[in-house]
């Protein structure tokens, strides 16, 4: 763990990059969730599970709505807009509410966030080196690679991070759950872990199509062409018994900004980093997941906040 934290911060020194100014760092999100909670038109809480925050929002009048949704955002920590599109779902549930309950961890992996917010735009895993998108206890298999950044860890569950949203997966027991991240467009649902889809009877999965036409819609694995094993999605829907459980992806490089970057496949790229300068990398990182202009950011994080809200009712 010594070793990686001294890797990025020698790679932090090397970086001359800047977080665009709409974005949020992660200090400035703990302090503006906290005054959205206390506005909010629903019953808000807050409980910090080590390094996570958990929101807990509930209708102010009882009612037999026994739908229960749990949403998490940023597993990995250079997919800034998924924290960014977490942070704007927060503020529009609170102006206007809904009748069901909802926990919300906006920041799934905050430590490795700082990092990225620095300029480290590639930092994918937490500080101990492990992809939290690999590290759940269904159909878990040890993998060590720090170079693309997917290494399980030594175990399951073994991050603080992860433990928290399977203690929260079975005490809350909600009806959907849905984990969002970058990279791709694509609104996916188990299995991820081997190439063979679920069948799903929620009408509104097809029915969001429309509000992202260029999306990728079906079995993650069959969708996106690899398997995952150990992430959250599955483990949610295979072991927690979520009938409902998602993966979206919601920002794709040349679907947005009809670029093409300097390598089709991201992890053919970052295995030949010695082409470019660091601090082109790290740039393209940035590119790769998140918009850059501040158009397209509000554009995103307010059509995925609408594409949530259809899913989880």
């Amino acid at each position: 763990m010594k070793i990686f934290v001294i890797l990025i911060i020698i790679k932090l020194v090397l970086a001359s990059t800047h977080l665009p100014s709409f974005y949020h760092t992660t200090d400035d999100i703990e302090k503006e969730v906290k005054n959205i909670l206390k506005n909010c038109q629903m019953k808000a809480t807050q409980k910090k599970y080590g390094i996570i925050n958990s929101i807990t929002l509930k209708p102010k009048i009882e009612n037999e709505n026994k739908n229960k949704a749990f949403i998490i955002f940023g597993e990995h920590a250079r997919e800034l807009i998924s924290v960014e599109t977490g942070f704007h779902f927060l503020q529009q549930i609170c102006k206007v509410g809904v009748d069901f309950k909802l926990k919300i961890i906006i920041n799934m992996n905050p430590n490795s966030r700082r990092y990225v917010e620095k300029g480290y735009f590639c930092l994918r895993e937490n500080l101990n080196g492990v992809d939290l998108n690999r590290n759940y206890g269904f159909e878990w298999k040890f993998k060590e690679n720090h170079f693309v950044q997917d290494s399980s860890g030594p175990e399951p569950f073994s991050e603080i991070e992860t433990q928290t949203v399977r203690d929260i997966l079975t005490q809350f027991k909600p009806r959907t759950f849905i984990t969002v991240h970058s990279g791709t467009l694509a609104i996916l649902h188990p299995w991820a872990y081997k190439k063979e889809d679920i069948v799903i009877s929620h009408n509104n999965f097809r029915g969001v199509k429309n509000n992202c036409v260029d999306c990728l819609l079906g079995g993650a694995a069959t969708q996106i062409g690899y398997t995952a094993s150990g992430n959250s999605m599955d483990y949610a829907y295979g072991v927690a018994k979520v009938k409902r459980s998602y993966t979206l992806e919601i920002f794709q490089l040349e679907k947005q900004n009809q670029r093409k970057e300097p390598d089709s496949n991201f992890a053919e790229f970052l295995q030949h980093k010695e082409k470019t300068q660091l601090s082109n990398k790290e740039l393209f990182c940035f590119d790769y997941f998140n918009p850059r202009s501040e158009e397209q950011y509000n554009e995103l994080v307010s059509k995925w906040s609408d594409i949530i809200l259809q899913l989880i009712k």
